[in-house]
């Protein structure tokens, strides 16, 4: 009797050990891979065409302050202290109108002439933390982040848009350069021009995380009035993001 309740005893640590050796595995694999969110390496690409770019979610970060443009209306002839003044009166009547979501876009300079219409968001896991990332419209049409800022309020005002499937809205944007006017018409049917004051190119598909977060930085909120287009460059592997940032100029 003795000897089969030491069995018995033995028996039973043992399955009190294998117990907690299966629990504690898995509990280092929640460590490793948390079961709410996808592996660190997971494809964020979005696909072919615009790859999307992510934020924070709730992020209330700044974006960068704007670029002294190497161009300027003032190359035009007009004297730089007249075109600084009816710049800054310009300025303030746009300050003073209605706030109004952006419903159609034109670039002179490359002959753009495209509707705006809302970009989808989705919520996507990078490296274990939440991030908000924008998709553009499969159509001919930039998309506008509602998150951003409407035309005529102070902030960021961010349009993105395919550069090489579903329209190519944005296939001549990288041909667009400093001191070249945009202008963005808003639902009421107001008209607001920018001028292109800095272009970048960054690197993105190949960027670490830390690298990506800094470029996600040009479409996040500013204190200033601005306007940041954003596509996808160059046509045959998206690689990078170019991004245009515009002041406004009436």
């Amino acid at each position: 009797m003795k000897a089969w309740v030491s069995r018995y005893s033995a028996y039973g640590m043992l399955g009190v050990g294998l117990v907690l050796l299966v629990m504690g595995a898995a509990g280092l694999a929640r460590l490793i891979w948390p079961v709410d969110a996808p592996s660190a390496a997971a494809d964020l690409s979005g696909g072919d065409g615009f790859v999307p770019m992510e934020v924070p979610v709730s992020s209330l970060e700044n974006a960068p302050g704007l670029v002294t443009p190497t161009a300027s209306p003032a190359a035009a002839g007009a004297a730089p202290q007249e075109d600084a003044a009816e710049a800054r009166a310009l300025a303030a009547t746009q300050r003073a109108r209605i706030p109004e979501a952006p419903v159609h876009l034109r670039i002179p300079s490359v002959g753009l002439d495209a509707p705006v219409k809302p970009a989808s968001a989705r919520k996507v896991w990078m490296a274990a933390q939440q991030y908000e990332q924008w998709t553009a419209p499969d159509e001919f049409a930039a998309g506008w982040h509602a998150d951003s800022a409407r035309l005529g309020e102070m902030g960021n005002t961010v349009l993105n848009g395919h550069h090489n499937v579903s329209g190519k809205v944005f296939e001549h944007l990288v041909d667009v350069n400093v001191g070249e006017q945009i202008v963005v018409v808003g639902e009421k049917g107001g008209e607001f021009t920018f001028v292109v004051v800095n272009k970048m190119i960054l690197p993105e598909k190949a960027a670490s995380p830390e690298e990506r977060l800094e470029n996600a930085r040009w479409i996040m909120t500013s204190t200033d009035e601005r306007l940041t287009l954003v596509t996808c460059w160059p046509a045959d592997s998206n690689t990078h993001r170019l991004i245009l940032v515009a002041s406004p100029l009436n």
